[in-house]
């Protein structure tokens, strides 16, 4: 365990003892540098309680006049920190382009390009907790095949039973 700094923008830094075990950046992307980017660090602390994580987001930009925002959530489980992750907006504090037509599709393409990106790190930083994305649960597919010998059919007419109800009944014992 190591000790950090964590810087949080408008607050006193948060000082936790612990071990980074996650630690990503969207600056760099498909071979691009990006002006605007997220970086993600999560750590596992122990304190008398038992374990805990701490998320860090840090929304980094190289332009003049656009602030850079550092936020900090202590988290109980993994699964909080899912939650966390899952819920954060990467365009909360994107300035970008000025407003106006001029500026219109550049300004979507880089909000694109962040929420793309974003996302793509958020899934990796799940993958590292190990946190799944089950599938529903289905049924299986049954087939029943089902042949009726003339004997049974004389026996089932005979006794006055309705043999369509009869072999419903037996096929969902079957099931079962």
């Amino acid at each position: 365990m190591e000790n950090y700094s964590i810087p949080v923008t408008g607050e006193l830094d948060l000082e936790i003892e612990a071990d980074l075990i996650f630690e990503e950046s969207t600056y760099w992307v498909d071979g691009k540098d990006n002006n605007r980017y997220h970086k993600l660090n999560i750590y596992e602390a122990v304190d008398d309680d038992g374990t805990y994580y701490v998320l860090h987001i840090f929304y980094k930009t190289q332009w003049q006049g656009e602030p850079e925002i550092s936020e900090a959530w202590e988290c109980e489980t993994k699964e909080e920190v899912a939650a966390q992750l899952q819920d954060y907006d990467p365009l909360a504090h994107l300035v970008g382009f000025p407003t106006g037509e001029r500026y219109d599709e550049r300004q979507e393409r880089l909000k694109q390009r962040l929420a793309f990106n974003w996302k793509n790190m958020m899934v990796e930083a799940l993958k590292e907790l190990g946190i799944k994305r089950e599938g529903r649960k289905t049924k299986p597919n049954t087939k029943v095949l089902v042949t009726i010998s003339p004997a049974l059919k004389n026996q089932a007419d005979k006794a006055n039973l309705d043999l369509s109800e009869l072999l419903e009944t037996a096929i969902k014992n079957a099931l079962v």
